[in-house]
């Protein structure tokens, strides 16, 4: 989701005629998550150029849903 709520969907995967990517950059200031359409999938999250805690924020579901419906 950008900051000015326009949700972007990206396709992860390797089927680049369906248009997915190996893996993706977000920016600083979006939102993110993420569902399987698959049986599993295995996910990590990177940051650069580091991470401190008092970065970083995680919103409740409810709230995201009320503010981006």
């Amino acid at each position: 989701m950008t900051p000015t709520g326009q949700y972007e969907e990206r396709l992860l995967g390797q089927n680049w005629d369906r248009g997915e990517a190996f893996q993706l950059w977000v920016p600083a200031g979006w939102w993110f998550g993420a569902t399987v359409e698959s049986d599993y999938a295995l996910v990590g999250c990177t940051v650069a150029p580091g991470f401190e805690f008092h970065d970083f924020e995680m919103e409740q579901r409810e709230t995201l849903l009320q503010q981006y419906p």
